[in-house]
């Protein structure tokens, strides 16, 4: 039920122009390196490798680590070109999912990441806080706090400005987790913005959160 809100032709179109996936696995922390492990369902996902001369932003949004509920989400973003280069979706706990996080942000140049700070990702910024991962979005609003709080206006806010972002191309998508949550992403009778019913919406969200620190991305 309800109506699908994300621009029909340029989800089409964003998958029909997806980078394909060049690497498929598990990332795992060598206490040398970051390293790749290939595995053919692995959660993460590649699609553009690591350049050194590219910055990079991680949004995340994190669920609980209960199988068949909520997933657990890292995006990575190119910071200049707004291109999903790779992402993680999974069930972890939160302070899994934030050792997850920095493994990615070390793997990507040492990526800014941005994560909700309402529950249960202020564990997360918790955790990263506590591994004192180097690059951590701090809220201009928030006199200093690490991550961002969202409310269901904030949160409809985000979407909102996804959905111009994916309608005008000012986001590259590859991830086909997130084309299918576009076309599952529906406006209910009552006004509120959601997964269909029996479908998911995390990677809609963790792409949403790119927006917070797109706008100074001098910061980045």
């Amino acid at each position: 039920s309800g109506a699908m809100i994300f621009d029909w032709e340029a989800v089409e179109t964003q998958e029909k122009e997806a980078a394909p996936i060049k690497w498929r696995g598990d990332v795992r922390d060598t206490g040398l390196e970051v390293k790749i492990e290939p595995n053919k369902d692995g959660p993460f996902l590649v699609f553009k490798s690591p350049d050194e001369k590219r910055k990079y932003l991680l949004t995340g949004d994190a669920g609980l680590g209960i199988r068949g509920k909520d997933y657990s989400v890292w995006d990575v973003f190119d910071a200049q070109s707004w291109e999903q280069v790779a992402q993680w979706r999974g069930h972890v706990e939160p302070d899994r999912f934030a050792k997850i996080g920095q493994m990615l942000g070390a793997l990507y140049n040492w990526a800014l990441i941005a994560q909700e700070n309402n529950y249960p990702g202020n564990a997360v910024v918790q955790e990263l806080s506590r591994l004192e991962y180097p690059n951590l979005y701090l809220n201009p609003e928030g006199r200093g706090e690490v991550g961002f709080r969202t409310s269901t206006k904030t949160k409809d806010l985000m979407v909102t400005a996804g959905l111009a972002s994916v309608r005008d191309y000012d986001v590259k998508i590859n991830s086909p987790h997130t084309i299918e949550e576009l076309r599952t992403f529906v406006a209910l009778d009552g006004g509120q913005m959601e997964a269909q019913s029996g479908c998911h919406d995390d990677t809609v969200l963790a792409a949403a959160g790119y927006g917070k620190p797109s706008a100074s991305t001098a910061k980045v």
